[in-house]
């Protein structure tokens, strides 16, 4: 009997190292990969497991921080669908990894 692929979400802000995760994911776990807005939680509500989440924050705290910033610029790094995934992928991992750019 045939196993159900396996897949990666993946949404970030800042794609530096994201052409180097995806392919890892995909050479070394036969993963499939998906990304764009909201394919998370198509896919979730339509019954296809997801084993990995990888995001990343809008950059906000620079943002806000910057000289002449307007308040349309500060709105638009508010990141609420990343906290989304967060959350969701939190809810159904058996393992949950955090990592930091520095």
């Amino acid at each position: 009997m045939a196993t159900a692929p396996e897949w990666a979400i993946i949404s970030v802000y800042d794609k530096k190292g994201i052409v180097q995760l995806a392919n890892a994911l995909i050479q070394s776990s036969k993963v499939q990969v998906a990304a764009s807005d909201g394919t998370y939680d198509h896919l979730i509500n339509n019954g296809v497991p997801a084993r990995f989440v990888v995001c990343n924050f809008y950059p906000f705290e620079e943002t806000v921080s910057a000289l002449g910033v307007t308040d349309n610029e500060v709105l638009a790094n508010i990141d609420i669908g990343v906290c989304t995934y967060n959350i969701c992928g939190a809810r159904t991992a058996d393992l949950i990894t955090g990592a930091a750019a520095t």
